[in-house]
């Protein structure tokens, strides 16, 4: 008989599971512990991927897929080993995010392409909007010295 453990990710403001809650029941406590030991360590593991991936949702989902992976794989190891498993798969996630990535910009941006948007950003060229305003300007100032005395509009 198989049994997977619910994962909870609480907000500060949450209550936990209710701690004093007395069973017999050896999975309900092993459960128990595995969303205490969850909810201990889904701060610092929620930095460190953030700190890797650079977007909250990103982060958010690199946790909750290393949850997700530690649960199915180790759930049933010694709690004493728990930790450096969960931050190994964090950090396989954490790997397997950017290689996601970068294949993914490689499918859509060849190397050919990735030169020529480089290119395209260094160019010095003044914007279309740039330019319209230039030519908006350009003929508000022609108006205005067409409007001009003859003897002024000499002087300009």
């Amino acid at each position: 008989m198989s049994h997977t453990a619910v994962i909870h990710v609480y907000s500060e403001n949450q209550k936990p599971l209710i701690e004093n809650q007395e069973t017999d029941d050896p999975v309900k406590v092993h459960n128990r512990q595995l969303d205490v030991f969850l909810r201990e360590h889904q701060k610092q593991a929620y930095a460190i991927a953030l700190i890797s991936v650079h977007q909250e949702a990103d982060a958010l989902d690199v946790v909750q897929d290393a949850m997700m992976s530690f649960v199915n794989a180790y759930q049933h190891k010694s709690q004493a080993h728990w930790k450096p498993l969960f931050y190994r798969i964090l950090q396989n996630k954490i790997n397997d995010f950017h290689r996601k990535k970068s294949s993914w910009l490689r499918y859509f941006f060849n190397h050919k392409d990735q030169h020529e948007l480089a290119e395209q950003k260094a160019c010095h060229k003044p914007s279309p909007l740039d330019q319209l305003t230039t030519m908006e300007t350009g003929n508000a100032t022609i108006a205005v010295i067409k409007s001009l005395p003859e003897k002024q509009k000499q002087v300009v």
